[in-house]
């Protein structure tokens, strides 16, 4: 029987022709890249909308700072210029065998400049977006503004945390931006996919803010899903490292199998 048990598993691993487990569709669109090649591991995920490789450790900068001072070893935290620096080391050191790390982009989604008022559907470049198929942010020839909202809206599938059909609050006063806005059950970053150490935090994004003659940098607060911009200076937020294309060797893990899944049916192979 044991060994009846280690065959059906082994298929199950080799085949993906498991129809018990299954993963979100958003999480589809992500696929594991083995970058170091030791033990066929994952330690990044090509996203096939994008066309870009996220570093699988959301917040790589809490345990490896690659030498840059101002980031916070608790929490991985650090300003936009420290940002800026990390990865420029991360480059400098090949990490991963990969010397064009950068963060992500957050562009206008005119592509000329950035629209600065307040919305709830995705059409400035400040507040909430939609979730699915042609959420988040997208300019004209429907390429994505935001790389970080299109991995929360449309990837992961994440809700806005603003109720439907809500509007600006008329004082723009009001928390978050939305009218009676409280947290909503279901809202945030629910979704995290096969990251690990991804927190509901605020993200850098690799560009300036127009305002306050460039002090400000752009960024995603994974949180509550809202795209804006924060002091340059402020040191709690993180960074993520991608790189443009598909990076990587694929890894023969069946998209059906969940990482957890995965690693438990391992465990039984082995008994």
């Amino acid at each position: 029987m044991r060994q009846l048990t280690h065959i059906i598993l082994t298929a199950m691993l080799c085949t993906g022709l498991s129809t018990a487990i299954s993963m979100p569709s958003a999480e589809a669109d992500l696929l594991g890249r083995d970058l170091d090649g030791i033990n066929r591991s994952v330690e990044a995920y090509y996203d096939t909308d994008l066309d870009v490789t996220w570093l699988k450790d959301a917040n790589l900068a809490k345990s490896n700072n690659f030498g840059v001072s101002g980031i916070n070893a608790s929490n991985g935290g650090m300003n936009w210029e420290t940002a800026h620096e990390w990865v420029d080391a991360m480059n400098a050191s090949s990490y991963l065998g990969v010397s064009s790390w950068r963060l992500p982009n957050d562009l206008p989604i005119n592509t000329v400049e950035y629209d600065l008022n307040f919305g709830v559907e995705g059409l400035t470049d400040g507040g909430y977006a939609n979730t699915g198929p042609g959420g988040g942010w997208v300019d004209a020839d429907g390429n994505a503004a935001s790389e970080l909202g299109h991995l929360f809206y449309v990837t992961l599938g994440n809700l806005k945390n603003c109720e439907p059909g809500d509007a600006p609050a008329p004082d723009g006063g009001t928390r978050f931006g939305c009218v009676n806005l409280e947290d909503l059950p279901g809202a945030g970053l629910v979704h995290t996919g096969p990251f690990m150490n991804f927190d509901p935090a605020f993200y850098w994004a690799a560009q300036e803010d127009p305002r306050d003659d460039g002090a400000r940098g752009r960024g995603f607060n994974f949180r509550n899903g809202f795209r804006l911009a924060l002091g340059k200076e402020i040191p709690r937020n993180r960074a993520w490292a991608l790189v443009d294309g598909d990076v990587g060797v694929r890894v023969a893990v069946p998209s059906s199998v969940t990482p957890e899944t995965w690693a438990r049916l391992k465990s039984q192979l082995w008994r």
